[in-house]
């Protein structure tokens, strides 16, 4: 009989590097801002374009190679989410990397106890959308510092000035992760929201998106892999996973008891 063999391993391996790379490129970036070298991190934001909006400051700093650059790179992204659903959220975002890592350290031994309810999750991540919709209200009133005075980066790369507001913030995103895991993006980031609206967009056209498919054949059940998914999605509802909040981080063919069992699909989603 043939022997199947999991990618899972290699996967989390080429996942673990890129975390790696994208966490020591934010923690220089942070170093430049704090030491003055930098104006501003969400120079290399993704998401700064909302953030700034079209006027402004942010119209001033559009001119600027780094910003444009993460302009640029912050659209991009939006297209290929599309395609490549929340990869970002999984592999490149040094915020989410290190909330992934700090409930690795500390966290794990508070799953079972602080594991939120299927029914409670789904409306609570419903959360970041109003988050995202203040945000751009903000931005077209002309009053988007606001938001950027909560923002968890611009927080962090003003460590030497934090006052309370500052340190109650940070406090909550940290404590938050500690005992949910990736709290910040499953249910506060303005920028995960506007990737799972793109999807959407996607499943409107029926743009064929890469997805977790399950082996109903193989798979018993036993419920480990959703036990274990970072962002709390039910993966024994469907056969593959449509879900705009998976991040592909593919944790759950890494936990499967019973492998091949995940495996990764490019279907459309019906809407």
């Amino acid at each position: 009989m043939m022997k199947h063999h999991s990618k899972a391993p290699a996967l989390q391996i080429v996942r673990v590097l890129i975390q790696s790379f994208f966490l020591i490129l934010a923690a220089l970036a942070l170093y430049f801002v704090i030491s003055g070298k930098l104006l501003s991190i969400h120079h290399l934001c993704p998401y700064s374009i909302v953030c700034f909006g079209l006027n402004g400051a942010g119209f001033i700093r559009i001119t600027e190679a780094i910003f444009a650059t993460s302009i640029v790179a912050g659209f991009a992204i939006l297209i290929l989410s599309l395609f490549w659903g929340r990869f970002f959220c999984g592999y490149v975002c040094p915020l989410g990397s290190a909330q992934e890592a700090l409930f690795s350290f500390h966290g794990k031994r508070y799953r079972v106890v602080a594991r939120i309810p299927q029914y409670l999750e789904r409306k609570f991540i419903y959360i970041k959308y109003i988050v995202l919709l203040v945000n751009a209200v903000m931005v077209l009133s002309g009053i988007a510092y606001l938001y950027l005075n909560h923002c968890p980066l611009v927080l962090l790369s003003k460590a030497p000035f934090w006052g309370m507001r500052g340190l109650i913030m940070l406090s909550f995103i940290l404590l938050g992760s500690i005992f949910l895991e990736r709290f910040w993006c499953r249910f506060l980031c303005p920028y995960a929201a506007l990737l799972n609206l793109s999807q959407y967009l996607g499943r409107l056209f029926k743009i064929k998106r890469k997805m977790i498919r399950r082996n109903l054949e193989r798979c018993t059940d036993c419920g480990i892999c959703t036990d274990n998914c970072p962002m709390n999605i039910n993966l024994l509802e469907k056969e593959v996973v449509d879900d705009p909040n998976c991040i592909h981080c593919h944790i759950c063919d890494r936990v499967c008891p019973k492998k091949p069992v995940i495996s990764s699909t490019w279907e459309h989603v019906e809407r």
